[in-house]
């Protein structure tokens, strides 16, 4: 059986999980890195790119360059697993393991196209079947184990008792709390109870209800969740002041109109645009920090855009009251930041606006077909002839 998991991805230096960071810290105390320079025409390479990001792009068109950088990092690497190595957590030595080769990632590929001659491509019944009845996929999880079958996979040597899947978290009668995991262990779950499916709660200010003839269609659907939630109203004046889940404090409402968003940011996890606030115009300067802070950090909705110790990190900012589950903000249209034809529940392309449901109300932003299929409805606001 194996067991792939994950923390919460990005910005990993707000991660409890991942605070052993501080140890591997000490190992770069009084320490200065450099690269080996490489020859003229691959350091003229090298400087067309502006992150790791670039680079890796520029390698998949330039194979050369792989190897280029590869021989110019090495000597950093080396130093730097040398340093590691000798430091020690709860008396346990740090390891430094080796990423997998090429060649090994080629070899698994061969066994998986004999598998499945037609890989690559979930609209395969062989590979539908074998993944149903092998593997376990959630958010944060990844498991595979033997099937039952013994004309499919060898018998197990170890117990049913010991190969059982991970269980996805539950809350108790409460609401409030999560089971223990001795409790549910052997059950069948669901991520129905994922903590990052909860609607984010606001803690100040005015309550404002969201304008749609269908609300009650939403109620079923993932994203109906951000709609009691209000964090995308129109006014700013009606926008509830809330609570950062990070650093626990009070954002500032009024910073969330269309005149002070600035640019955009994906979200890496429903690839959603979130809206990047600020009070005053950015400067080229400023601009170029945000840029490039995104760049070196995946972005997941709620998150801080900028690392705490920017200087910039209480000036540029995104909301933090929100989920993957939130619909795309009302100020991301109205600025006109990004593309207009974003569908406002998965962030699709390509997305309209309901031509009948703009003349009853608003502001009606756009969906696509995807999620007009599935049973949800457009997100309206403020309709006509009623006063919100």
């Amino acid at each position: 059986m194996l067991i792939h998991g994950r923390c919460a991805p990005g910005h990993s230096y707000m991660n409890p999980a991942e605070r052993v960071m501080s140890v591997l810290n000490l190992g770069l105390q009084n320490c200065s890195l450099e690269r080996r320079e490489q020859m003229p025409e691959a350091e003229k390479n090298f400087k067309k790119c502006g992150s790791m990001a670039e680079t890796r792009k520029f390698a998949i068109k330039n194979p050369e360059v792989k190897g280029q950088w590869a021989e110019s990092i090495e000597p950093v690497q080396a130093l730097v697993r040398n340093r590691f190595t000798r430091l020690k957590l709860s008396d346990t030595r740090i390891q430094a393991i080796d990423p997998v080769s090429d060649q090994s990632i080629d070899i698994m590929k061969r066994h998986l196209r004999e598998l499945f001659p037609e890989m690559y491509t979930s609209k395969i019944p062989s590979y539908k079947e074998w993944i149903e009845s092998h593997c376990r996929e959630r958010h944060y999880t990844f498991q595979i184990k033997k099937c039952d079958n013994p004309d499919c996979c060898l018998p197990t040597k170890l117990d049913e008792e010991k190969l059982q899947w991970v269980p996805d978290p539950v809350l108790d009668q409460t609401g409030e709390h999560y089971e223990k995991y001795v409790t549910i262990k052997g059950r069948e779950t669901t991520e129905a109870d994922r903590p990052s499916l909860k609607p984010p709660v606001a803690v100040k200010g005015r309550k404002r209800t969201l304008n749609t003839d269908s609300a009650s269609a939403n109620k079923n659907t993932p994203d109906a969740d951000s709609a009691p939630v209000n964090t995308n109203a129109p006014d700013a004046d009606n926008t509830p002041t809330t609570a950062c889940a990070q650093s626990h404090e009070v954002q500032d409402a009024s910073l969330f109109t269309a005149q002070n968003a600035r640019m955009s940011v994906e979200c890496t996890e429903c690839s959603k645009p979130r809206v990047i606030y600020s009070k005053q115009k950015l400067s080229e300067r400023h601009n170029l920090t945000v840029v490039l802070a995104l760049s070196e950090f995946e972005y997941t909705c709620g998150a801080p855009v900028l690392p705490l110790t920017s200087s910039l990190s209480k000036n540029v900012m995104c909301r933090n009251n929100i989920g993957c589950a939130t619909h795309v903000e009302v100020p991301y249209y109205s600025s006109s930041i990004g593309r207009l034809d974003i569908c406002a529940n998965c962030g699709a392309q390509e997305a309209v606006v309901d031509a009948a449901l703009k003349a009853k109300f608003k502001t009606v932003l756009p969906i696509c077909d995807d999620c007009r299929n599935l049973g949800r409805e457009p997100i309206v606001y403020r309709p006509y002839g009623k006063k919100v």
